[in-house]
């Protein structure tokens, strides 16, 4: 009886006890966790009982997540039972680890875990060879991937070799003390509602990209009248009484008679206006952030041709981009149209009408053309941009096949170089627009540009940076040289700013948002008077309504922004990353909103009416471009 006794018991024990295989993907799946999120901690720079708290509620999810992970293995093993245990966690683990070892490399481009809206580009996986090739030279490749992997694959191998038969019993208790552990661990994170989620030491890779699907929901939505109102107040020019412009209540009649009414007063005006101004060139440097810039106060000395030519041009210190992406740079400065932060313009929305700059220009008799050193097909761009105005696009299959490339595509000094060829041949006037590329992440550079023998994405960015300021001085001065520059405004300036580390911590929110928004905007060319600092606060957006302002042509159009020309009116910039920040900005005070749940303002001197305005201006064009998207109103067919 006794014996019978110490059998059950025996017995009980082993059903009690947890699956060794399941323990130890656990282990090592958190692990794997807390590796990654103490990389994220000692990158980035800031410091504090703030940051411990964050990493603190980030390794909570990794236990969580480390959790779930496992129960699914748990479920594999129901259905597939001990024979083939060891492969079922290997691959399990495998699979995790990969996907902390593609996060963390996109961590160090982006800022933050990999959002979900990138599943759009799996069909586009041929563009990011050069970016696969470069992390496969990161240290995380060895130490997240590498490493891990073969001492899981050991220890599984080596420890689990006994075929111990599965039992169901044992496989639900194990599988219920996953459920208790998973769920005890995401009380607290889970719990505290004011957690930033798009802040990388917070969140977890995998519930991050599960939580940022509802970030840039795009679920149809009903007219938000107020925020629609509030648009339309802020707007400029006549309402037009045509027929053909009902339905549309952003449509307005632009007079563009800066220049001709000789407003010398205004030192902008008297330094870009001229008979002469024919040409319009734009050029958008990828990525290429205001804070590296000598001009904007960087002390690196990266720029130094940029700064020269400051002294020929005008330069604006307070320039915005109005997203994050290149295709929000692009929709924003050729259609003066505020980004969808959801789907994409180009590709979501490609079948409603817009009335953008390089179509207006051409039925003015310009020719039209986009030059870039990559593939035009990417976010379907081949498609729109032929669809806004542009007649002639030119991307690498119109290189030669032995020019240099360097990571995305062919060099930036072969983009210029194509670009002078180009315009040489073109009748004027022209307006011509070029996307460059080597300053994208991995951020290769000819051997000469290359500064620093720490490799780290960080220093390659800054080296790019260098790269880019080099060329693009020898590209101003070649067109310097040719008979059509004193007829020609060149338009300098970015898709959008970059997210890697500023050179040295935040103080507050305000230099957070500044440094990853901020972006050059320099005008230089033949007819320009003088140079000029321009302080007011503009985006992207307010480029198309200038260039028509500063060329004399008036035009009907369901514009966002404003010509930088007319002084008389208020000038804001709007700046915005779902979940994570959205900004209005001018003279007169700079809100920020935090993650969608803190207000940060500066500058407004306690006027608290104008503070709730800006807040409201906002949130309103947030909502508002979604539902013109939405039901296809910004233009006519």
């Amino acid at each position: 009886m006794s014996f019978q006794l110490v059998q059950q018991q025996f017995v009980s024990q082993k059903y009690f006890k947890p699956r060794p295989s399941i323990v130890l993907l656990l282990i090592f799946c958190f692990l794997t966790g807390v590796l990654s999120h103490l990389i994220i901690y000692f990158h980035q720079l800031n410091e504090g009982i703030r940051v411990v708290h964050s990493l603190f509620m980030g390794l909570c999810y990794d236990l969580m997540i480390a959790s779930l992970i496992t129960f699914f293995a748990i479920i594999f093993l129901f259905c597939l039972r001990s024979k083939f245990e060891r492969l079922i966690i290997i691959l399990f683990y495998f699979i995790y680890s990969a996907i902390w070892f593609i996060d963390i490399n996109y961590y160090f481009v982006f800022g933050t875990h990999i959002p979900f809206h990138t599943l759009e580009y799996l069909d586009q996986l041929d563009n990011f060879t050069s970016n696969i090739l470069d992390i496969l030279e990161n240290y995380t490749f060895v130490v997240i991937l590498i490493i891990p992997n073969v001492l899981f694959f050991l220890f599984t191998w080596v420890h689990l070799r006994k075929n111990i038969r599965i039992s169901n019993i044992n496989l639900g208790i194990t599988l219920f003390y996953l459920i208790l552990l998973g769920s005890i661990s995401g009380v607290y994170p889970n719990s505290y509602v004011a957690k930033n989620m798009n802040d990388p030491l917070t969140s977890s890779a995998v519930n991050y990209f599960y939580w940022s699907r509802k970030v840039t929901n795009d679920e149809k939505i009903n007219k938000p009248t107020d925020a629609l109102q509030k648009v339309i107040d802020g707007l400029t020019g006549e309402v037009p009484q045509e027929p053909k412009y009902t339905g549309l209540p952003l449509a307005r009649h632009h007079s563009s008679d800066s220049c001709k009414k000789g407003n010398s007063k205004d030192p902008l005006v008297s330094a870009l206006c001229s008979d002469h101004n024919k040409n319009v060139l734009i050029i958008l440097l990828e990525s290429f952030r205001a804070s590296e810039i000598d001009s904007y106060g960087s002390e690196m000395g990266l720029t130094p041709h940029f700064k020269k030519w400051e002294q020929q041009g005008i330069l604006f210190e307070n320039f915005y981009a109005n997203g994050f992406q290149t295709r929000h740079g692009e929709i924003a400065t050729y259609c003066s149209i505020m980004p969808n932060y959801g789907d994409s313009v180009f590709s979501h929305y490609q079948h409603n009408h817009f009335l953008c700059l390089p179509e207006l220009l051409k039925q003015s008799g310009y020719s039209t053309s986009w030059v870039h050193n990559a593939d035009a097909a990417f976010d379907n761009q081949l498609i729109m941009l032929p669809k806004i105005g542009f007649q002639k696009i030119i991307d690498r299959f119109d290189f030669d096949l032995g020019t240099e490339v360097l990571g995305w595509g062919y060099s930036d000094e072969a983009l210029f170089n194509k670009w002078i060829s180009f315009l040489n041949g073109e009748k004027e006037p022209f307006f011509s627009t070029a996307l460059t590329i080597t300053n994208h992440h991995p951020f290769d550079v000819p051997e000469k540009f290359q500064r620093f023998e720490n490799r780290t994405v960080q220093n390659k960015y800054y080296e790019a940076v260098g790269y880019v300021d080099s060329v693009l001085n020898q590209f101003l001065l070649e067109a310097s040289k040719t008979k059509w520059f004193e007829n020609t405004l060149i338009f300098i300036t970015a898709d959008t700013s970059n997210y890697q580390n500023p050179q040295k911590p935040f103080n507050h929110f305000e230099e957070f948002v500044k440094t990853r928004t901020q972006i050059p905007l320099l005008i230089v060319g033949g007819n320009i008077k003088h140079s000029y600092r321009e302080k007011r606060y503009f985006s992207q957006i307010d480029l198309a309504p200038t260039i028509m302002d500063v060329l004399g042509f008036s035009f009907t159009n369901s514009w966002m922004g404003k010509s930088m020309l007319k002084s008389k009116h208020d000038s804001l910039a709007f700046t915005n990353r779902p979940g994570n920040y959205w900004a209005v900005m001018s003279q007169k005070g700079r809100y920020y909103n935090e993650a969608d749940q803190k207000d940060h303002f500066f500058g407004f001197s306690e006027n608290e009416n104008l503070k709730h305005e800006y807040k409201q201006i906002g949130k309103a064009w947030i909502d508002t471009t979604r539902w013109l998207l939405q039901e296809n109103k910004i233009w006519h067919p």
